[in-house]
């Protein structure tokens, strides 16, 4: 996203200037003077920065609005409220839309700037951004790799710009299972942004979050921890207890804690990115449908499979429909929906079995000595086979992870958590 100020009072004075401003020009210069375009689109790179996705696409629409009239298709100022609505309709989770917009920028900018300008590098590279969010993670790559090779030939290996496709890179390498990569390309991009930019600033939060994701990946879950925390308290001081970065962190910080068994706090963690996720980006954004897997997954740990079945099925929904039947997400999650629907399936022919075989025991034992352990004295031998399988089936899908059986064997635990952002 544009981030003209990271830390939320700046934005918000930010914000109140601006709007003095606008007020101003338009009784002065009418609604459609090209200097009103200028004040929309800084207007809505601040709603951008403070979250307001929606308040943010109607800036930049009002501004195209205005561009489109005085200044026409091809000037370089449209190229940048195209490029402006690309990356809210990303935010937005509008992937196709997101890329229409990068492209018709990237047309533009290369017809008037050349193959190697800096601008055409920031497209390649949020086109990157769409394409891994659309599960193209080979084009993703190319897409950085060629961001990274134009800014360091026009901006030097040092400048801050350079860290973002290091810090992409590493994304889509964590993505395609190169974690050793991964963990490379962050680093190097957090040792430039801390050296470029203030510690507390909100690209290093990134840095550390991503450090985070990688470091659980490669099973050091303390570091993650560490690396989250670090975030997280960046985050809430920059940016506020409502920002969906913070989201983004307290869903990684509910991974972590999953992993290392603390189901409870995880729980709670994963609730209060859902709860910003659902105020600040809407019911059907494909980042509450990663919530509700991971709701979906601690509820599965805790043994709450009609729950867990519920959140799946809510993650399913949204995942179809933004990113369509052949996403690995989409399959990824009908996999492990599937297998919660065959534990819980487990779950109640044990409790049908036991119910019928009380019945059996009711009639055959005084109430006084009726126990669990007399059942294996009063039954069939069949019957006793059978009980103790159903049993064993649905204690085993309660209480411990999706067995290969009813889950691709290349997915692990891990993994199952589904792409965190």
């Amino acid at each position: 996203m544009p981030q003209l100020a990271f830390n939320m009072a700046d934005l918000q004075q930010t914000k109140e200037h601006f709007e003095r401003g606008l007020d101003v020009q338009l009784k002065k210069l009418g609604p459609e003077h090209i200097d009103v375009a200028t004040t929309y689109n800084n207007m809505g790179a601040v709603e951008c920065d403070i979250g307001n996705l929606q308040q943010a696409k109607e800036y930049y629409e009002r501004a195209l609005g205005i561009q489109l009239k005085k200044l026409g298709p091809g000037h370089i100022d449209v190229t940048s409220t195209y490029y402006n609505l690309g990356i809210v309709h990303n935010g937005m989770g509008n992937l196709q839309q997101a890329k229409e917009y990068y492209e018709r920028a990237l047309d533009i900018r290369l017809k008037m700037l050349g193959l190697e300008h800096a601008y055409v590098a920031t497209i390649y590279n949020n086109l990157g951004v769409v394409q891994h969010d659309m599960g193209n993670l080979q084009q993703a790559k190319e897409c950085y790799e060629r961001a990274l090779d134009i800014e360091l030939k026009k901006l030097g290996p040092e400048h801050a710009y350079v860290a973002t496709p290091y810090h992409n890179l590493g994304v889509v390498q964590h993505n395609m299972g190169n974690l050793q990569q991964a963990k490379g390309h962050y680093e190097r991009a957090l040792d430039i942004r801390l050296r470029k930019l203030e510690p507390e600033h909100a690209y290093v939060a990134t840095s550390y979050n991503s450090l985070g994701d990688v470091q659980r990946d490669m099973g050091n879950l303390q570091q993650a921890k560490e690396y989250h925390e670090r975030a997280l308290d960046i985050r809430l001081r920059k940016l506020g207890p409502e920002h969906i970065d913070v989201a983004t962190t307290y869903n990684s910080l509910g991974v972590v804690q999953g992993d290392t068994g603390n189901l409870q706090q995880a729980k709670e963690n994963f609730e209060r990115a859902l709860d910003i996720r659902l105020r600040k980006l809407g019911s059907e954004h494909i980042d509450v449908a990663t919530t509700y897997s991971n709701l979906g997954v601690v509820q599965r740990d805790m043994g709450n499979l009609q729950q867990a079945k519920e959140y799946h099925e809510r993650a399913l929904e949204i995942r179809l429909k933004k990113l369509g039947p052949e996403h690995i997400d989409v399959k990824r999650t009908d996999n492990i929906l599937g297998a919660v629907q065959n534990a819980l399936e487990d779950l109640q022919e044990a409790e049908e079995y036991d119910e019928r075989t009380s019945g059996i025991r009711l009639k055959s034992l005084h109430p006084r000595v009726l126990t669990r352990n007399v059942l294996t004295d009063m039954l069939p031998l069949e019957d006793l086979q059978q009980a103790k399988e159903y049993h064993e089936r649905a204690s085993d899908k309660r209480l411990k992870k999706l067995s290969a059986e009813n889950v691709d064997n290349s997915f692990s635990h891990s993994q199952l958590h589904c792409k965190l952002v």
